[in-house]
């Protein structure tokens, strides 16, 4: 052989058995991240002569629980893509093991359409919920949609100021340890969503169960520090929703309010029914806070996100009143004493409105009806200005009477003067 290619088979044999020893840790210890473990571990051995290939065996097998672990993490489609980008180089990387370190760090969890065993593990997950056959296992985002899908990180806009950090408390956690659990199967997803909301937790120092929608729903389709982006924009920017994902939105509150008004104005029938039982803020979170999660099928949701990615906190107050013109026929069917009813309507309850009610056109078109519905973005803010107005006055009069009551002295009667 020429010494150049025995130089470079050498080197391929020596990656090949730092490769197995890696791999072997990582399987000894079942490591929730087979790839960050052997990244790291290459890197902390790197000075070390790895050890001594064993010689193949005739007959031997794979414990069931190692074959288990192996295709769960694709771990030999993943080394095979690393080694097929090694050979189709024009020569070996002056370092391949720190090549190959790197190469296996950026297989992160996310997006979790692509993610290893991700449709097998999450196969009823509440997430997926409404999916319908949009997502798939083979495809991951239909054909039609990647394009648009990857465009809207650009179309959010760039995030002002740097990331904030800082340690959430333990009531947090557990809050967004059992959203982890009613969004999730897997425990790796659960961990993966758990550590993005508490780089979020500094945004608020607060949190609300939209932003655990918003963000799950981001994870199917991003990486981690794009959806982290993504959120840091929604939850900044006042073209998008400031202040919406608190355990007490204010924000929310008055937008809520301002759809109320605006049902008043465009539909005063329906209007005149819920204000008989139901009040704005009771329902809205649905649509507003969540994003339409578990409200809209994917076919309709994606193009949801879109136009709210697009247009804002105005698409909101416009899809309220396309849906809301939807329904209206099976709300005004409504007593205003079926309250429960009432609010399955409001929520697209699938026992009403199934994932294939028209052939999901039925819900598609109600996103494409809102977003011709004329709606001036000056009077929403105006109206915007006058609920926040009316929300601050109220809680002003709350404190001024809860300051009142702490003040007042309890006598006793047997601390009366005679």
């Amino acid at each position: 052989f020429p010494p150049s290619l025995l130089v470079v088979m050498r080197a391929a044999e020596d990656l090949a058995a730092r490769l197995t020893d890696a791999l072997n840790d990582a399987i000894s210890c079942r490591a929730a991240a087979p790839f960050d473990h052997m990244a790291c571990y290459l890197k902390e051995h790197k000075d070390q002569s790895p050890s001594t290939p064993l010689a193949v065996q005739n007959g031997v097998e794979l414990l069931p629980e190692i074959r288990a672990y192996l295709a769960d993490h694709t771990i030999k489609d993943v080394l095979g893509a690393i080694a097929s980008a090694l050979m189709r180089m024009p020569a070996l990387p002056s370092d391949p093991v720190a090549f190959v370190a790197d190469k296996l760090s950026q297989k992160k969890l996310l997006p979790l359409v692509h993610a290893p065993g991700f449709w097998q593990k999450e196969a009823g997950a509440p997430l997926l919920g409404r999916n319908a056959g949009f997502l798939t296992r083979d495809d991951g985002v239909p054909e039609a949609w990647r394009q648009r899908v990857a465009g809207w990180p650009a179309l959010c806009g760039s995030v002002d100021g740097a990331e904030l950090v800082g340690e959430c408390d333990e009531a947090a956690l557990r809050i967004f340890a059992k959203d982890a659990d009613r969004t999730f199967v897997d425990s790796a997803h659960k961990k993966a969503y758990i550590d993005l909301l508490k780089r979020l937790w500094p945004e608020n120092h607060d949190y609300n169960q939209g932003l655990g929608y918003t963000c799950s729903l981001l994870m199917l389709l991003f990486d981690e520090e794009t959806v982290v982006k993504m959120l840091r924009q929604f939850t900044r920017s006042k073209k998008y929703t400031p202040g919406y994902w608190r355990a007490a939105p204010d924000a929310y509150v008055r937008d809520a309010k301002v759809y109320g008004r605006l049902l008043q104005e465009r539909e005063p029938e329906v209007a005149a029914l819920l204000s008989q039982c139901v009040v704005p803020e009771s329902y809205v979170s649905k649509w507003f806070n969540g994003l339409c999660l578990h409200v809209l099928p994917y076919k309709a949701l994606f193009g949801f996100m879109e136009c709210f990615i697009e247009e804002g906190y105005l698409f909101l107050f416009k899809f309220s009143l396309s849906l809301i013109r939807r329904i209206k026929p099976a709300l005004l069917s409504c007593q205003p004493h079926e309250v429960n009813l009432i609010y399955e309507h409001l929520r697209l309850d699938l026992k009403h409105y199934p994932d294939d009610l028209e052939g999901g056109d039925f819900f598609v078109e109600m996103v494409n009806e809102a977003k011709v519905v004329e709606l001036d973005a000056a009077h929403v803010d105006t109206l915007r200005e006058e609920e926040a107005a009316t929300l601050a006055e109220y809680q002003r009069k709350v404190k001024e009477r809860e300051a009142e009551y702490s003040d007042d002295e309890i006598i006793f009667s047997d601390e009366e003067d005679d």
